[in-house]
C-alpha cells in the first residue's frame, strides 16, 4: 500500500502552502482592520 501513490506528499504540501498563504493574508487583514477600528478619535486619516 505504501507504493500506491508516491506523489501524495506533493498534494499535502500544496494544500499546506495554500493554507499558510491564506492564513497570512487573513492575519494581515485582521491587523489592518484592528488598527482602523481602534485608532483614537480625532482628525480623519483620509481627509486632505
Amino acid at each position: 500500500m505504501s507504493g500506491a501513490r508516491p506523489e501524495l506528499w506533493q498534494d499535502f504540501l500544496s494544500v499546506g502552502v495554500q493554507f499558510a498563504g491564506a492564513s497570512s493574508i487573513m492575519t494581515a487583514l485582521n491587523f489592518l482592520v484592528t488598527i482602523i477600528t481602534m485608532r483614537a478619535p480625532g482628525p480623519a486619516a483620509m481627509e486632505h
